[in-house]
């Protein structure tokens, strides 16, 4: 299988790319732009850079990914930008995403005003992702990089390919919105935090007095492949136990 990509997207305000190269390597804490190859001086770790000219839409792109988080000052500053800086890395596992991490905080340090994640469709603010990335706490991973989808059939979440792991779906009539976000954020931080062996036909609940649910394996159905959001690990679907 190959690996799936992890895609991030710092606009900043940098008059030319020359500025870009020397902010990077003034300001980003160890990291040197050489074309479109950015590598981590200390470790040697490489992912790829390109620059893109300013985007009109991108002040919206942030309004909806950011889901609110982002002030109408720093919208504002964003909508100012003049490039965006589209850094790829591999994904697949925790380590390949903190290295990914790490490296959008250097593009932040070194004059960035955001961060989105294209590969899910989130945009955590920026000091955030600065505070997530200086420790190695894994639920950390896991507010960076995936994000909780809802719609009329059911509710899903979106990135957790990023850290080698399957999404999970929940079926409209088989949970509240309410509920079906806390299950997903409560299973898939038990998955990172435990690294249970989960095998279909399992049950999960949220504790003794809740509902219980079925765990049953499937193909990701949410985004076909090639899609930046498919999860080639595929998804575990929650199902209400009726007793």
């Amino acid at each position: 299988m190959e690996k799936p990509r992890i895609i991030v997207g710092v606009p900043g305000a940098w008059p030319t790319r020359s500025d870009i190269v020397k902010d990077i390597a003034a300001r980003s804490g160890g990291y040197l732009l050489a074309g479109t190859v950015l590598t981590d001086a200390a470790t040697q770790d490489s992912f790829q850079l390109e620059v893109y000219d300013r985007d009109p839409h991108m002040r919206r792109a942030f309004e909806v990914a950011g889901g609110g988080r982002y002030t109408a000052a720093e919208l504002d500053a964003i909508d100012r930008h003049t490039h965006t800086l589209y850094l790829t890395g591999e994904g697949g596992s925790t380590d390949a995403a903190w290295k990914v991490m790490r490296a959008a905080r250097g593009l932040l340090r070194a004059g960035g005003l955001g961060v989105k994640v294209e590969s899910a469709g989130l945009a955590p603010r920026p000091e955030l992702w600065s505070k997530w990335t200086d420790s190695n706490f894994l639920p950390n991973l896991y507010h960076a990089f995936v994000a909780r989808v809802g719609g009329k059939t059911g509710w899903f979440s979106c990135g957790m390919h990023h850290l080698g792991c399957r999404d999970i779906v929940i079926g409209g009539a088989d949970a509240s919105p309410d509920e079906a976000g806390e299950l997903i954020h409560r299973f898939q931080l038990y998955e990172l935090l435990s690294s249970p062996a989960l095998a279909a036909g399992q049950t999960f609940s949220l504790d003794a007095t809740a509902p219980v649910f079925r765990i049953t394996a499937e193909e990701c159905q949410t985004y076909p492949p090639g899609d930046l959001f498919h999860n080639p690990y595929g998804m575990w679907r929650l199902t209400r136990v009726v007793k």
